[in-house]
């Protein structure tokens, strides 16, 4: 029998005890992966910026609509201005989610006559596409019809062939975009696609879904068009009894690239009540969020409408009223965000806002599973207004109830079946998420108010922003052109602005100033004030000038004050909230305002004027 000598079996031990360790620690990190296989994937980190924090170059930002094609990234959206005349339409363009420039969309948004507001931004034949609607401003305003923007790069627009419009219908076109072709509806029976070349419109009746109503889709990212919205079912002069099912039932809409049409929401189980709540897709898989009934297992619901009122689970605005297409009637409404398809804190049954997911473009789904709730929000209390597609990760954008105030929220997945809840600072009694886009690795959404415009408040953003970030100094250099001379815009300055149509005349003093303690005077170091109209019915600070390459001195106007109409003045007020100068030879400036206001002004005493006579 042979002995191992001391020497060889001391190692062979100690080999032996770490193969077991090894083991027994890789068993422990087996299990303990298996335990956790149920947590809930890692949530990105996001920050907050207000509005007026956000670096811009150029007019104010005020966004509704965002757009990305991964490398650039394009808003849009309206402003109505203090005098109520009309809004402004504007676009802005980024290439790091940050720092914003202003594009020439304003210029292509006004005639004679009439001014434009926008419904809708894709990214579409590598490019950007928006449609909105013209509204007349002569006499009683009045609706004109549908109107759309082309960009290659978000900078430079132009008005492009429109969809077909019923004229009797007072209402703003929704937009979808499939990659290839570009979808427009009015809430009508058709839905219009406008071929790849962009030069004509084709009609795609929607045969058995005349009842429907589609307001977002799930933006490109697959094949074929992906919209939703809900449909109704009501008979018209049919009483609806107590305990009936819901006449308002959800709608997800596919069209594939053969152009069939197919209805896809009632595969999903439980069944969807009221409306779709939000679509995202990556390829083909969609992922779908709305409101279920957890105790159907069946898919028929157990009916929670009340007799002739609303059939809907409660909340403020109840989803029995129609927030698709069709809800704004009119262009000067709300065109951004702000429908709220959920129930409130106090639903009764197990009703849960759910997401369901499909491989193979919707048709077939998982089962419908609820979006998980941080304590001590109610699981009840959440709401999605929006899901999204962005740099590797579904999002349901959101909101959850707790203590009576709208608590922001993202959703996230990176395959739409484990979901994170990220509870975000409040930002308004009623603020809601309404729009996302990524560029280069880093994703944007838009905090927007339910009042008025759905004016929107601030950005999220998925990354660190630097306190002393500022917008890119991208002025012209001095010779490039006059009004880059800021000694020779100091003073003050009168004349007369007309709108483009010449029916409006407004008297106009601008008075501008250094900063004190700016050091020598350069366009960063002007203020001032501006005062509109004969008695003084607009009255501004002015904020800090921009001066986009090759264009005019911009100044903003933040906080306008001004008097309403008066029997003395017999006249609108009207309030710039940004306004260009150009000085020109013979010390003169022209103006340019929002509302298409422009005019010259002069030095006091200059050309025969009284140097003492007030603006009135």
């Amino acid at each position: 029998m042979t002995t191992t000598p001391a020497t060889r079996r001391t190692p062979l031990v100690i080999g032996a005890a770490v193969v077991l360790l090894v083991g027994a620690l890789a068993a422990s990190l087996y299990a303990c992966d298996r335990l956790g296989g149920d947590r809930e994937p890692t949530a990105r980190q996001w920050t907050y910026l207000p509005i007026d924090e956000v670096p811009v170059q150029g007019a104010p930002f005020h966004p509704q609509f965002l757009s990305s094609d991964g490398q650039t990234m394009v808003a849009v959206g309206n402003a109505l201005d203090k005098g109520d005349t009309s809004p402004d339409l504007n676009a802005w363009y980024t290439t790091d989610g940050l720092q914003w420039q202003t594009g020439d969309l304003i210029s292509h948004s006004r005639a004679p006559g009439e001014y434009s507001t926008v419904s809708g931004l894709t990214h579409w034949g590598g490019g950007f596409f928006a449609v909105g609607a013209r509204t007349s401003t002569q006499g009683v305003r009045s609706w004109l019809g549908t109107t759309a923007w082309r960009s290659p790069d978000g900078k430079n627009w132009q008005r492009v062939s429109i969809p077909p419009h019923d004229g009797s219908l007072f209402t703003l076109p929704t937009l979808y975009s499939d990659s290839v072709n570009v979808y427009s509806n009015l809430g009508g029976s058709t839905m219009w696609r406008l071929t790849p070349d962009g030069s004509e419109w084709e009609e795609f009746p929607l045969q058995g879904l005349e009842l429907c109503s589609y307001r977002h889709d799930a933006g490109p990212g697959g094949p074929g068009l992906v919209a939703y919205g809900h449909c109704s079912d009501d008979i018209p002069g049919e009483t609806v009894e107590a305990g009936a099912e819901p006449r308002i039932r959800p709608a997800i809409l596919t069209i594939d690239e053969r152009g069939e049409v197919n209805e896809v929401s009632s595969r999903i189980r439980p069944r969807l009540l009221y409306e779709t709540a939000g679509v995202a897709r990556n390829g083909e898989t969609l992922v779908a969020a709305g409101f279920a009934d957890l105790d159907d297992a069946t898919g028929s619901s157990s009916g929670t409408g009340s007799e002739g009122g609303d059939t809907g689970p409660g909340g403020d605005t109840g989803p029995g009223e129609d927030a698709g297409a069709g809800e704004d009637t009119g262009p000067g409404g709300d065109t951004g965000p702000g429908e709220d398809t959920g129930p409130g804190e106090d639903t009764a049954g197990n009703m849960r806002l759910v997401v369901a997911r499909s491989l193979d473009g919707g048709v077939s789904w998982s089962p419908a599973t609820p979006l998980p709730v941080e304590p001590p929000a109610l699981p009840n209390s959440a709401m999605v207004d929006r899901m999204v597609h962005a740099d590797g990760s579904f999002l349901a954008l959101g909101r959850v109830i707790l203590l009576n105030k709208s608590h922001p929220t993202i959703w996230e997945s990176k395959d739409g079946e484990e979901w994170s809840s990220r509870r975000l600072p409040t930002f308004g009694d009623e603020g809601l998420l309404s729009s996302a886009a990524t560029i280069k690795g880093h994703t944007v959404v838009l905090a927007a108010l339910r009042t008025g415009n759905a004016a929107v408040k601030g950005l999220f953003v998925d990354f660190a922003v630097r306190s002393d970030t500022t917008a890119p100094d991208l002025s012209p250099t001095p010779e490039a052109t006059p009004a880059s001379d800021p000694v020779a815009l100091l003073g003050t300055w009168r004349g007369n602005v007309s709108s483009p149509d010449g029916s409006q005349e407004r008297a106009v003093s601008l008075t501008i100033t250094r900063v004190p303690g700016r050091g020598p005077v350069t366009s960063d170091s002007l203020s001032g004030k501006i005062v509109v109209g004969n008695l003084a019915t607009c009255t501004a600070q002015l904020g800090k000038p921009t001066q986009p390459p090759g264009r005019p001195l911009t100044f903003g106007v933040p906080s306008p004050s001004f008097w309403p109409e008066t029997m003395l003045s017999g006249r609108r007020p009207y309030c710039p909230n940004a306004f260009e100068i150009q000085l020109e030879a013979g010390d003169q400036l022209q103006w340019s305002g929002n509302g298409g206001f422009t005019g010259t002004l002069t030095r006091p005493g200059a050309d025969g004027q009284d140097s003492s006579e007030e603006p009135g």
